[in-house]
C-alpha cells in the first residue's frame, strides 16, 4: 500500500468568489494576435461521465420502496484524461599568442536566455562525460589534485585564482617580463611570464588578487591527453560552444575552475585541439551551464549543480529558474515553487521564469493563480516563441479542468501550441529543438485525451490518429537523438488514459507492455533516485488507467492485477510528490477504482469499503479552486455510499451520498454533467432514509428524484466535429527498432484505424501544420 504523506496545503489568498470566476474566464479568452484559432469554439454540452446512469436496468417508479436496490455510480467510464545566464563565451586561444595585450580580452556578454526544455535556455554547450574518450597528445605540468580530491579548485604552480595575492605571486614566480593594463571590460593588469615548457603564462590581477591564470601551450594538445595528465577524469565536463557557428570553444570543469580552450586552426584540420588553459575562481555560471546541458535523466546531479551555483551566487536568477524546472521534472512541487519565486523576484520581467512559476503554482494546487500567471505570460509581447508555445500547452491542460465553456477551449490552445512549437522543431540549437519536439508530442496527446472524453463524430478514429501522430513525433525525436526514450513511455501512458475515457474500450495490455518495457530500458544502469521515482510514477499512472479500462470492460481479475502493479509503482515514485495535490488525487482515484471493481464485479462490499476508506480523504482534500470542476468525484462518493450502506455503516453512507449529490450539482452547473444524473443519488437517499424510518426525508428525496428524471437531454447541444490530427507534408519516419513492436500501438487503439507515424518535413520551420 502507498503510505501517502499528505502535506498541509498552504493558506492561499487571492482568487475567490464571483470576481475570481470572472478573472478566470477572462484568462481563457483569445490570445492577442493569436486569436485566429479562437480556440475552436465548441458547443457547450455535458461530457460523458457516468455510463451507469444512462444504462440503468431498473424501470422508473414514482415511489421508492424499502426494497429499492441502491444504485452505485461505480461503472463510470469517465471520459476524463488525467491530469499533470550561461557561462560567458571564453576567449579562444590565438594560433600564435605573441601579443600578450590581446590574450586576456573581456568575456563577451552572455547569450540572452530563451526557453528550452520545460523552460530552460538554449545553451550552445553539450555535456560530456569525463570518462568519454577523446583523441590524444603531449605532456602538461599542473598542480592539479589527485582523483580522490577532484572537487578542489585547481592551482597552477602554487597559484590559486581568487585567493593568491599579488605579493604572493611575485614571491613565488618573480617579476613578470611584461606588465600591461587589462583591456576591454576587464579591470586590473596582466602580468606575463615565460615559463617552460609553456609558450606563455599570463595572470590577470585585480585589487591585488589573482583573478585569472591563462597558460598557452607550446603545441596544441588533444583533449583526452590533457584530461588524463591533469587528472580530470573524475570531473564531469561541459562543452562551451559558439552559439552562431556551433564550433567548440572549450571544455569547462566547474569544480576545478578550469577551462581548456581550443584553437581555431586545429579544428579546421580535424578534431578540436586545446591551445590554452584558463583557471579562475569557482563560478556560478559554470555549474549552471553544466546543469542545463546534463542528460535529462541525471536529475539528482542537475539539482546538485544548481545548488552549487546558487551557493556561489544566490542572485543567479537563471540558476533558480533551472532549479524550479528541475524540481518540477522530479515531481517536487513545493521545492519548484520556492525556486520559481526566487527566480521571478530576481528577474520579474522574464516570461520564461513566470511560466515556471505558473507551473509550480499548479503543481502545488494553487491552480487559479497558476491560470492567471500563465495568461500573463501569453499577454507579454516580449515572450519568446517557445515560451508562448509552452504557455499555450499549459493553458490548454488547465482549461480541460474547467467547466464546459472553458474546457471547450482546451483543444484550441493545444493546437496553437503545436503551430508555434513546429516553427522551432528544426532549430539548430539542440535544447530549443528538443523542447519544441516535446511540446509537439505532449500537445498531440492532450488533444487525443480531450477528444476521447467527448461525443465527437468519428471519435475513435480521431483519437487513434492523434495518438499515432504523437507516437510518430516521439519516435522521430528519439531516432534523431533529440528526445529521451521517456517520450515513448509518455505516449503509452496517455494512450491508456485515452482508452480509459472511452466506452466501449479496448485491451490496454499492448500499451501497458510497451510502457513496462520502455521503463525497464530507461532504468537500466540508472542509480539516480529522482529519475527512478519519476519513471516508477509514470508506469504506475499507466497501470492506474489500465485499471479503469478493465473496470469498463468488466474484467475484474485483470483490473486487480493492474491495480497491484499500480500500487507498487506509485509507491516507488511517491516520495518526491508528497506536496503535489494532483498526484495525491491519482492515488485516491486508484483506491476508488479498486473498491469499485470489488463492489460492482465481485459484490464484495467489505473489501470495497477498505479501499474507499483510503480513497475518500485523498479525493476531496486537494485544495480549493474556482476553476476546477469536479467531474468524477461526486459519482465516486455516491458509489461509495452504496458499499458503506451494505456494510451497515448507515450514517456514513447517507452523509457521503449527500456530499456526492452536492458535488454532482457543481458539475451540472458547470455543464459537464446532465441534471438527470442526480436521479441515482436522490433515489438512493430516499431508499436509505425510508429504511431507517425517516419518512419525511425519504419523501423529500423521492420528489427530488422524480423532478430530475428525464431532464437535461433536451437542452444539450450537439457536439461538433473534433479537429482532425494535423497533417504535415512529410516524408515517412524511420521504422522503430524491432524490439519495440509497432503492432502493439495499433492493437490498443480504440478503432481499427491504422496508427500512422509521419514526421514533419524538414525546411523553413518544417511543414506548415494545418487542421484538416
Amino acid at each position: 500500500m502507498i503510505r501517502w504523506i499528505t502535506a498541509s496545503l498552504r493558506n492561499r489568498s487571492g482568487l475567490r468568489g464571483a470576481a475570481s470566476a470572472a478573472v478566470l474566464a477572462a484568462a481563457f479568452g483569445p490570445v492577442g494576435p493569436l486569436s485566429a484559432v479562437d480556440l475552436i469554439g465548441v458547443a457547450e454540452s455535458p461530457e460523458l461521465s457516468s455510463v451507469l446512469i444512462t444504462t440503468r436496468k431498473a424501470e422508473p417508479s414514482d415511489a421508492v420502496t424499502p426494497e429499492h436496490t441502491l444504485e452505485p455510480i461505480s461503472q463510470i467510464s469517465d471520459y476524463e484524461p488525467e491530469l499533470a545566464d550561461p557561462l560567458g563565451s571564453l576567449p579562444v586561444a590565438p594560433d600564435t599568442p605573441d601579443e600578450p595585450s590581446a590574450v586576456l580580452q573581456a568575456t563577451p556578454e552572455p547569450v540572452t536566455p530563451q526557453v528550452t526544455q520545460t523552460g530552460t535556455t538554449p545553451r550552445v554547450a553539450q555535456l560530456k562525460s569525463a570518462a568519454q574518450p577523446r583523441a590524444a597528445s603531449p605532456t602538461v605540468v599542473s598542480d592539479a589534485p589527485s582523483d580522490t580530491d577532484a572537487v578542489r579548485q585547481a592551482k597552477f604552480n602554487g597559484v590559486l585564482p581568487g585567493t593568491t595575492t599579488l605579493a604572493e605571486l611575485i614571491k613565488a614566480w618573480g617579476e613578470p617580463f611584461r606588465n600591461t593594463i587589462a583591456q576591454g571590460d576587464l579591470s586590473g593588469k596582466v602580468l606575463s611570464y615565460a615559463m617552460k615548457p609553456f609558450k606563455l603564462v599570463e595572470v590577470l590581477v585585480s585589487e591585488n588578487v589573482v583573478r585569472v591564470v591563462r597558460v598557452t601551450l607550446a603545441e596544441p594538445s588533444a583533449i583526452a591527453d590533457l584530461e588524463a595528465k591533469l587528472k580530470l577524469v573524475a570531473v564531469d565536463s561541459v562543452d562551451v560552444v559558439d552559439p552562431e557557428t556551433a564550433r567548440l570553444l572549450g571544455v569547462s570543469y566547474p569544480e576545478k575552475g578550469l577551462t581548456l580552450l581550443t584553437t581555431k586552426s586545429s579544428e579546421l584540420a580535424g578534431p578540436a585541439r586545446i591551445g590554452s588553459l584558463v583557471l579562475e575562481p569557482l563560478e556560478s555560471k559554470a555549474f549552471t551551464l553544466r546543469a542545463e546541458n546534463r542528460p535529462w535523466r541525471e536529475m539528482t546531479a542537475r539539482l546538485a549543480d544548481l545548488d552549487r551555483a546558487i551557493t556561489l551566487d544566490a542572485t543567479d536568477a537563471h540558476a533558480w529558474w533551472l532549479k524550479s524546472v528541475a524540481h518540477l521534472d522530479a515531481g517536487q512541487a513545493e521545492e519548484a515553487l520556492q525556486a520559481a519565486n526566487e527566480a521571478t523576484s530576481l528577474r520579474a520581467g522574464s516570461a520564461a521564469y513566470r511560466l515556471a512559476l505558473a507551473q509550480a503554482l499548479v503543481a502545488t494546487g494553487d491552480i487559479d493563480k497558476g491560470v492567471v500567471t500563465t495568461r500573463e505570460v501569453l499577454d507579454d509581447p516580449s515572450a519568446a516563441t517557445l515560451v508562448r508555445a509552452q504557455a499555450l500547452h499549459t493553458l490548454g491542460s488547465l482549461a480541460s479542468l474547467g467547466g464546459s465553456s472553458i474546457a471547450n477551449k482546451s483543444i484550441g490552445f493545444h493546437t496553437k501550441a503545436i503551430e508555434l512549437a513546429d516553427e522551432l522543431s528544426t532549430s539548430p540549437d539542440r535544447l530549443t529543438r528538443q523542447t519544441a519536439r516535446r511540446v509537439l508530442v505532449e500537445a498531440h496527446l492532450a488533444i487525443a485525451n480531450e477528444i476521447a472524453r467527448r461525443e465527437y463524430k468519428n471519435r475513435d478514429a480521431l483519437v487513434a490518429d492523434w495518438i499515432g501522430r504523437a507516437s510518430g513525433l516521439a519516435e522521430a525525436a528519439i531516432d534523431a537523438e533529440d528526445g529521451d526514450l521517456e517520450l515513448r513511455l509518455q505516449v503509452a501512458r496517455e494512450a491508456v488514459s485515452a482508452l480509459a475515457s472511452m466506452r466501449p474500450s479496448k485491451d490496454p495490455s499492448p500499451w501497458v507492455t510497451e510502457a513496462e518495457e520502455t521503463a525497464a530500458t530507461l532504468l537500466t544502469g540508472s542509480e539516480d533516485p529522482l529519475f527512478k521515482a519519476r519513471i516508477a510514477w509514470e508506469l504506475g499512472d499507466t497501470c492506474y488507467s489500465a485499471v479503469r479500462v478493465e473496470h469498463i470492460r468488466g474484467d475484474a481479475s485483470q483490473a486487480l492485477q493492474y491495480g497491484a502493479k499500480a500500487i507498487e509503482q506509485l509507491s516507488a515514485g511517491a516520495e518526491p510528490r508528497i506536496t503535489a495535490p494532483l498526484a495525491q488525487r491519482t492515488v485516491g482515484e486508484l483506491y476508488f477504482y479498486l473498491g469499485a471493481v470489488n463492489a460492482v464485479h465481485r459484490q464484495n462490499h467489505a473489501e470495497a469499503v477498505g479501499w474507499y476508506d483510503k480513497s475518500q480523504p485523498l479525493l476531496e482534500d486537494v485544495g480549493d479552486s474556482e476553476l476546477v470542476t469536479p467531474r468524477r468525484t461526486g459519482e465516486m462518493l455516491v458509489s461509495m455510499g452504496v458499499s458503506y450502506w451494505q456494510e451497515d455503516r448507515h450514517e456514513l453512507a447517507i452523509s457521503i451520498t449527500e456530499r456526492g449529490a452536492e458535488v454532482m450539482q457543481k458539475a451540472i452547473d458547470a455543464g459537464v454533467l446532465e441534471e438527470r444524473s442526480l436521479e441515482v443519488p436522490y433515489s438512493n437517499l430516499a431508499a436509505m432514509n425510508k429504511s431507517l424510518g425517516k419518512t419525511a426525508e425519504a419523501t423529500r428525496y423521492t420528489k427530488l428524484a422524480q423532478s430530475v428524471r428525464g431532464t437535461g437531454a433536451a437542452n444539450v447541444a450537439a457536439e461538433p466535429e473534433a479537429p482532425q490530427a494535423v497533417k504535415p507534408q512529410a516524408t515517412p519516419v524511420a521504422k522503430r527498432p524491432a524490439a519495440a513492436s509497432a503492432t502493439q500501438r495499433q492493437a490498443a487503439q480504440p478503432s481499427s484505424t491504422e496508427v500512422r507515424r509521419t514526421p514533419r518535413q524538414a525546411g523553413r520551420g518544417g511543414a506548415v501544420w494545418t487542421t484538416r
